[in-house]
């Protein structure tokens, strides 16, 4: 039994490596497929609360998307009326959102930064949702994830968290199914 240890962690320690590479490569967007179009004509289905309730201004949140996919500049993106009009549609269901004028301390960065950063009177404001988006002719999901996008700022209340995480939400969606990957 000795013996067949370290085999065992070679081949579990591949295994991983593998597994690893494959669920990288899954997250890709779609940059690559949409970024040569003259014209890609998507459309954006009124986003769900699926898990909060009345917290979010929906219509506000479509138009945050609408307004920023408009003006992307490395895919040209044209807002329509209609899912038959288009070739890509969007949906969101949203999942959570938490705002509170104490920042959570971020542990990520060690002791002493922590310890600063809790010092810190910050307020915070966070929203999740997860995204598809679909080839409206084929009807089949090209690209799918839960996203979480969160603003830390001193001064901003409740009301004005609710406006500025709309604009961000719609920056995390866009850069995460549609910007350019990073060689790694």
């Amino acid at each position: 039994i000795m013996k067949r240890t370290p085999l065992l962690m070679v081949i579990s320690i591949f295994a991983l490596c593998v597994y690893a590479a494959f669920a990288w490569a899954e997250t890709e967007g779609l940059y690559e497929k949409y970024s040569r179009a003259s014209e890609v004509k998507i459309f954006i289905v009124q986003p769900k609360e699926v898990a909060i309730s009345g917290k979010i201004d929906t219509v506000a949140l479509k138009k945050a998307l609408e307004k920023a996919l408009s003006e992307r500049k490395s895919i040209h993106f044209k807002i329509v009326d209609s899912a038959a009009e288009a070739s890509l549609s969007i949906e969101a269901d949203l999942q959570g959102y938490y705002f509170s004028e104490h920042d959570p301390v971020d542990m990520l960065m060690g002791v002493g930064m922590a310890a600063m950063d809790a010092a810190k009177q910050d307020h915070f404001v966070q929203l999740e949702a997860d995204y598809r988006v679909l080839d409206v002719k084929g009807g089949q999901v090209l690209w799918k994830d839960s996203l979480i996008a969160s603003i830390t700022d001193e001064k901003m209340t409740e009301d004005e968290a609710k406006l500025k995480i709309l604009d961000r939400t719609a920056d995390v969606f866009i850069r995460s199914a549609f910007g350019k990957k990073k060689k790694r």
